[in-house]
């Protein structure tokens, strides 16, 4: 996410959905006309969801974004998952 601006950047977590959003500005906007041979890097309006393999808890989500880097910190929550079964004789 590298060029991205913070104030650009939205996380959402909803269930067992992690959505990011957000947007790059091409640092050659304001240039005049600038040709490209090849550019790799994609400028614009972005979003991505992911889908959570496990539950978490919620209230200790939190997100950091430096370098153009972002690293997003979620917890597991704990669940039991024991179910004890009666067994009955016949």
């Amino acid at each position: 996410m590298a060029g991205a601006a913070t104030d650009k950047i939205e996380v959402y977590l909803h269930n067992d959905l992690l959505t990011i959003r957000g947007q790059r500005v091409s640092p050659l906007v304001g240039a005049g006309d600038v040709d490209h041979f090849h550019q790799e890097c994609f400028w614009g309006k972005f979003s991505r969801t992911i889908i959570l393999p496990i539950d978490i808890k919620p209230d200790s989500a939190r997100a950091e974004y430096r370098n153009g880097v972002l690293v997003i910190h979620l917890l597991k929550q704990r669940v039991d998952t024991k179910i004890t079964v009666l067994i009955e004789d016949e």
